[in-house]
């Protein structure tokens, strides 16, 4: 404390009398003012919160406490800092999509606070533009209209400027003019964002109708195909000698091998060299610049390295069943067929079903007459169809042949139950002769002696073997 204040107050509880003593300072009073921070506290109104582009909002600030600064974020990489005794501001969104809006708020000394809207703000937008495939375009031709940035549509009228019209919703529609003309089309869209009208003009104009005969359509490799135009001129100038409309001046084939050729063509000749189906395209161009095409289809047939097929091939036989099997001849040009099936049975169908009730290996034999190639197309599968039973036993027999008194020649025969056999394989004591088709195999064994002989025998269902000891002579 002051020495001065020390006095006044000891002098004041010793009976109230102050006296000051000579030389000293007067009394001076000084006041200061120290304001503490407020903790400001954010918030704000948004007016519209939604509409379409451009859309202008006003932000109206709603804080409370001693707020200095306002600093705004309106979402849209926009922003704005006032500095000012309010913190109200307006804000214009020029692209359509939902924004957040943030407000930050401070006092004069350290205090601040944040408010963040998300979706505060939605704008939308209405449709801005329609692109037609072709505006320039042929009678009978398809054309497609795309409504590009649909949004906030509620109703669609399309107007096609013929007499057509549709409410569908779907922002890509199709049309076909059938008549040559200007038309005038036009979108008219209401919804959310008010009512625009979009439009856009068609040309349909008089255009050739191409057209050509191929002699002949079909036929064998190497196949030579003459070809006509056969196309018609949508208008006669000299009748109508004001028209802008012309005759067809220019004409573009497509061969469909690769070869294309820009000529009328009153016999046009190409050559197929292979097997194949070729589209043929002829279009033409009117002087008025109207495009059209036409397309036919050649076909060429040759002989299959594949005459037929067979499925299935093989099965394993079973009590009471018989195996069927389906012949598929894939060659067009035939006219008529004559199948043997191996088992002593024949069918003049072109892709016949044959039922085999024995087993065995069956070579399948086709004569199919068309006309590609020669008078007839044979074709032979040897053993294609195996029909395999089960194996039920295995006998064998031998016989030997002495050379000298240090060897013989023995013949061991299969003399098993009569069975559909793939292979067979003998062990002759240590020697092994393996993939046998025959029943009969020869060796020459040392003599005398004793060896053990196995037999196996397989096919396509089974396996089966006996082994036995033999004494040689």
């Amino acid at each position: 404390m002051p020495r001065q204040l020390m006095v006044l107050v000891l002098l004041a509880a010793l009976g109230g009398l102050i006296l000051l003593a000579p030389g000293c300072d007067e009394l001076v009073t000084e006041t200061i003012e120290v304001t503490t921070a407020g903790n400001p506290t954010a918030e704000f109104g948004i007016s519209p919160d939604s509409g379409c582009v451009p859309l202008l909002v006003s932000f109206d600030d709603a804080s409370s406490g001693p707020v200095v600064r306002w600093v705004w974020n309106f979402g849209d990489g926009v922003y704005d800092t006032i500095l000012a005794d309010s913190g109200d501001v307006s804000h214009t969104y020029t692209l359509p999509g939902t924004y957040t809006v943030t407000l930050s708020v401070f006092d004069n000394s350290d205090g601040s606070d944040v408010e963040t809207k998300k979706r505060a703000v939605i704008a939308g937008q209405s449709i801005d533009s329609v692109t037609l495939s072709d505006t320039l375009s042929c009678p009978g031709n398809e054309l497609t209209f795309t409504a590009h940035d649909p949004s906030g549509i509620a109703s669609w009228l399309w107007a096609f400027g013929d007499g057509t019209t549709l409410t569908d919703s779907s922002f890509v529609q199709t049309h076909v003019y059938d008549e040559p003309g200007v038309y005038q089309f036009k979108l008219t869209l209401t919804g959310e964002c008010g009512q625009k009208i979009l439009v856009d003009t068609v040309h349909i104009l008089n255009c050739g109708t191409p057209l050509f005969a191929a002699d002949p359509a079909e036929g064998c490799a190497p196949l030579t195909v003459t070809f006509v135009d056969q196309s018609s001129p949508p208008i006669d100038t000299s009748a109508d000698p004001d028209s802008t409309l012309g005759v067809i001046v220019d004409w573009h084939w497509d061969f469909g091998n690769g070869t294309t050729l820009n000529e009328q063509g009153d016999s046009i000749e190409v050559t197929y060299a292979s097997a194949g189906s070729y589209p043929v395209t002829l279009t033409t161009t009117t002087d008025a610049g109207g495009v059209t095409s036409y397309v036919d289809t050649i076909v060429v047939h040759a002989e299959s390295d594949q005459l037929f097929t067979a499925e299935p091939v093989s099965a394993c036989q079973l009590p009471g069943r018989q195996f069927l099997v389906k012949f598929t001849r894939t060659a067009a040009m035939d006219t008529s067929w004559h199948w043997d099936f191996g088992d002593g049975d024949t069918s003049k169908a072109q892709s016949p079903i044959h039922a085999y009730t024995s087993p065995g290996k069956f070579t399948v034999r086709l004569v199919a007459y068309g006309a590609c190639g020669a008078d007839s197309a044979v074709a032979v599968d040897s053993d294609l169809i195996s029909y395999s039973d089960m194996l039920s036993s295995v006998v064998f027999s031998y016989v030997a042949v002495p050379l000298n008194a240090d060897s013989s020649i023995i013949a061991f025969m299969d003399q098993s139950p009569e069975a559909t056999v793939v292979s067979r394989a003998w062990y002759l004591g240590t020697t092994l002769y393996p993939n046998q088709t025959g029943p009969t195999v020869v060796d020459t064994l040392a003599s005398p002696g004793t060896i053990t002989v196995t037999l196996c025998r397989f096919n396509d269902c089974d396996s089966i073997s006996f082994d036995s000891t033999i004494i040689i002579p």
